[in-house]
């Protein structure tokens, strides 16, 4: 079943995303169950599929990473009003954990934005730069802060004409929000009168374990 629909992230759901607070505005699409394979849910196997990495380009398992960006773009596609893209929104993708020069620099968000609007008159600006390479959060125990991560994203100033009144800040999984949030600090630092906002794949759920809870007997 493919994802379908815009949700927004409310009171009930907000406490899930450490960083998140009460003037955060964000929606997502699905709910993606964190330590559970692709086989968990139509979700995981998306999320995780996106998320493959650049080595595997060239190989048998590529082109599942390739129907996770189409099934991304035709999401975004249906449920992102058409005149908000073309005469209101800037979108602008959250950067990959690895810098440009890295082999596994994935800009697979960017991708998918594009093709989601492809045909319209877009305006889609990679205006966050991440200035250094570091392990993507999910992939390690030392996570940087917020501050360091402020200390790397750095904004591309030759896309900030002209400066834009809506802004949609656009990745894949919603996880603590750290990520959204420093983006957010850095665009509204630079555009104090923009409206921004977050839209995501996914937002990461915690399943109770309950063989943990009461045992195996």
């Amino acid at each position: 079943m493919p994802i379908d629909r815009l949700t927004q992230i409310d009171e009930l759901t907000r406490g899930d995303h450490y960083y998140l607070d009460d003037e955060d505005v964000c929606f997502y699409f699905g709910e993606y169950t964190a330590r559970k394979g692709y086989s968990h849910s139509d979700t995981n196997s998306l999320i995780i599929n996106l998320k493959m990495l650049p080595k595997h380009k060239g190989t048998i398992r590529w082109q599942y990473k390739q129907n996770a960006i189409r099934e991304g773009a035709r999401a975004f596609r249906r449920n992102v009003n058409q005149e908000w893209v073309e005469h209101e929104g800037v979108l602008v993708p959250i950067p990959p954990s690895k810098a440009k020069d890295h082999p596994d620099h994935d800009d697979r968000i960017a991708q998918m934005v594009t093709m989601a609007f492809q045909g319209y008159d877009s305006d889609i600006r990679e205006l966050i730069i991440q200035t250094a390479s570091t392990p993507a959060d999910h992939e390690t125990d030392n996570r940087l802060t917020p501050d360091e991560l402020y200390e790397l994203y750095t904004l591309d100033e030759t896309l900030c004409d002209p400066a834009p009144g809506q802004i949609a800040i656009v990745d894949d999984v919603l996880t603590t929000g750290k990520h959204y949030k420093v983006a957010k600090r850095r665009l509204a630092e630079a555009f104090p009168d923009a409206n921004i906002f977050g839209v995501f794949i996914a937002r990461v759920i915690h399943d109770a374990d309950f063989d943990i809870m009461f045992g195996d007997d």
